[in-house]
């Protein structure tokens, strides 16, 4: 889904940009994977536009678990919404609180955001 790799004829090969993504240091990986999921990832997309329209630059979860609700039953909603979370973490393009259980944009990216407006 990433890029990363392709398979053809059940073989698995990696991607130049996979190879990249292997051999790369920690922080390099993550531009890597933040580039792919933005490029590829329309969901991931729509919640950081979402954070970055809000004036706090944080949004419920329960807002983002809706609109998933309205397409898959909800557990897929639930799953799809924690592989979100999860990626958006690791390409730290946002936070997650789950006492709060709310999304947010890190502070620097938040006043950037605010700035942009």
């Amino acid at each position: 889904m990433l890029g990363f790799a392709e398979v053809t004829q059940g073989d698995v090969k990696l991607t130049e940009i996979g190879r990249d993504f292997a051999t790369t240091t920690i922080l390099g990986s993550k531009d890597l994977f933040r580039q792919q999921v933005l490029q590829r990832v329309p969901m991931l997309v729509s919640i950081l536009q979402t954070l970055r329209e809000k004036q706090n630059g944080s949004m419920r979860a329960d807002f983002f678990l809706d609109l998933l609700d309205e397409h898959f039953p909800h557990p897929e909603a639930e799953r799809q919404f924690a592989t979100a979370v999860d990626w958006g973490r690791y390409a730290e393009l946002f936070e997650y609180d789950a006492s709060e259980e709310r999304l947010y944009l890190p502070e620097p990216v938040a006043a950037q955001s605010r700035e942009q407006l």
